[in-house]
Protein backbone atom coordinates (compact mmCIF):
# COMPACT_ATOMS: atom_id res chain seq x y z
CA UNK A 1 0.00 0.00 0.00
CA UNK A 2 1.61 3.53 -1.10
CA UNK A 3 0.99 6.16 2.07
CA UNK A 4 0.83 9.49 0.51
CA UNK A 5 0.24 12.21 3.41
CA UNK A 6 -2.78 14.56 3.04
CA UNK A 7 -2.99 18.03 3.73
CA UNK A 8 -6.56 20.01 4.08
CA UNK A 9 -6.28 23.35 2.98
CA UNK A 10 -9.31 25.91 4.40
CA UNK A 11 -10.46 28.41 2.63
CA UNK A 12 -12.85 30.02 5.27
CA UNK A 13 -14.86 29.62 8.48
CA UNK A 14 -18.44 29.03 8.34
CA UNK A 15 -19.16 27.89 11.45
CA UNK A 16 -17.20 28.16 15.25
CA UNK A 17 -17.92 26.36 17.97
CA UNK A 18 -21.68 25.97 17.03
CA UNK A 19 -21.79 29.86 16.20
CA UNK A 20 -22.49 30.63 12.50
CA UNK A 21 -20.55 33.25 11.12
CA UNK A 22 -21.87 33.72 7.76
CA UNK A 23 -23.31 37.17 9.00
CA UNK A 24 -19.56 38.35 9.66
CA UNK A 25 -17.43 39.63 6.89
CA UNK A 26 -14.80 37.45 4.79
CA UNK A 27 -11.86 39.47 6.41
CA UNK A 28 -13.69 38.72 10.22
CA UNK A 29 -13.95 34.85 9.16
CA UNK A 30 -10.40 34.70 7.69
CA UNK A 31 -9.06 36.21 10.84
CA UNK A 32 -10.60 33.46 12.99
CA UNK A 33 -9.63 30.49 10.42
CA UNK A 34 -6.01 32.17 10.28
CA UNK A 35 -6.20 31.85 14.40
CA UNK A 36 -7.99 28.86 14.55
CA UNK A 37 -5.24 27.20 12.26
CA UNK A 38 -2.38 28.73 14.58
CA UNK A 39 -4.30 27.13 17.63
CA UNK A 40 -3.82 23.92 16.29
CA UNK A 41 0.04 23.86 16.84
CA UNK A 42 3.38 23.15 15.28
CA UNK A 43 2.70 19.51 15.08
CA UNK A 44 -0.07 20.15 12.43
CA UNK A 45 1.63 23.09 10.06
CA UNK A 46 1.95 20.41 7.43
CA UNK A 47 -1.27 19.14 7.33
CA UNK A 48 -3.56 21.75 7.72
CA UNK A 49 -3.08 25.19 5.16
CA UNK A 50 -4.73 28.33 4.46
CA UNK A 51 -5.94 29.22 0.61
CA UNK A 52 -3.32 31.93 -0.73
CA UNK A 53 -5.64 35.53 -1.34
CA UNK A 54 -6.11 36.20 -4.88
CA UNK A 55 -7.50 39.92 -5.30
CA UNK A 56 -9.37 40.64 -8.75
CA UNK A 57 -9.93 44.10 -9.18
CA UNK A 58 -12.39 43.13 -12.05
CA UNK A 59 -13.72 40.34 -13.95
CA UNK A 60 -11.88 40.46 -16.53
CA UNK A 61 -8.75 40.12 -14.19
CA UNK A 62 -10.65 36.98 -12.49
CA UNK A 63 -11.19 35.45 -15.86
CA UNK A 64 -7.12 35.62 -16.58
CA UNK A 65 -6.73 34.33 -12.84
CA UNK A 66 -9.40 31.53 -13.47
CA UNK A 67 -7.36 30.62 -17.44
CA UNK A 68 -3.90 30.63 -15.39
CA UNK A 69 -5.50 28.04 -12.57
CA UNK A 70 -4.19 24.59 -14.11
CA UNK A 71 -0.45 26.05 -14.58
CA UNK A 72 -0.85 26.43 -10.84
CA UNK A 73 -1.85 23.13 -10.08
CA UNK A 74 -5.47 24.35 -8.98
CA UNK A 75 -8.49 23.41 -10.44
CA UNK A 76 -10.02 27.19 -10.45
CA UNK A 77 -10.80 29.72 -8.65
CA UNK A 78 -13.15 30.33 -5.34
CA UNK A 79 -14.63 33.54 -5.61
CA UNK A 80 -15.84 35.39 -2.37
CA UNK A 81 -17.29 39.16 -2.18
Amino acid sequence: IKRHPVRYLAYDLLEDLGRDLRSHTLLERRERLIGLVRSVGAEHDQAIGISSELIAESWEAAALLRARAPELGAEGLMVKR
